[in-house]
């Protein structure tokens, strides 16, 4: 069943994407979303662009990305939230040996199975330095290896100088203090 459905995902993405309109800075909404901060990912055999990756949702509430509120209304579209996440959030940089593939899915495109199966999310593949989010800091450097080196929805340094603008947007709207984001100081980070 994943199978075919990231088939016809996959078929229907490049007609989809003329629809959607991308932001060119983060778009705080109070609707329906689809969240995929640190889902798994897959790759599809014989496509090199995309991964499809299983996320959690529909959510609905606030909610941060890349669209507009009107596309994530219409469309079921992964954006950012702190549904789901422990109290504090953990990250520490994929970099240099370390670095590797990882997924962009803020944005993207997802499938919404009617009988409750897995929420699947076509996300863009990418490959290179990235930040790992995590409920805890990895103690050895074979945890660091070993954390990076999962394929997984993630973001790279570029945008990571958006998180702290985009956290702030969403705690100044939130009835709650929202998680802590916590930098984490781990052993071989892949710049030796």
């Amino acid at each position: 069943m994943l199978q075919s459905t990231t088939s016809l995902l996959l078929l229907a993405l490049p007609t989809l994407l003329h629809a959607i309109e991308t932001t060119s800075s983060p778009v705080l909404c109070n609707g329906p979303y689809i969240l995929c901060s640190t889902a798994l990912c897959t790759t599809i055999p014989g496509n090199s662009t995309y991964v499809t990756c299983t996320c959690q949702g529909p959510y609905t509430g606030l909610n941060i990305g890349i669209t507009t509120c009107d596309d994530r209304e219409t469309y079921n579209i992964s954006s950012f939230s702190f549904e789901n996440t422990a109290s504090n959030i953990y990250v520490f940089p994929c970099e240099g040996a370390n670095a590797g593939p990882w997924a962009q899915c803020n944005g993207a495109l997802c499938d919404v199975p009617e009988d409750g199966g897995d929420i699947t999310c076509a996300c863009p593949l990418e490959v290179g330095e990235h930040l790992y989010y995590g409920e805890e800091c990895p103690s050895s450097e074979e945890g660091v290896q070993e954390a990076c080196a999962m394929l997984r929805s993630t973001t790279d340094f570029l945008t990571n100088s958006n998180a702290t603008t985009m956290d702030d947007d969403m705690a100044e709207e939130l009835e709650e203090e929202p998680p802590t984001i916590e930098f984490c100081s781990v052993p071989g980070n892949g710049t030796s």
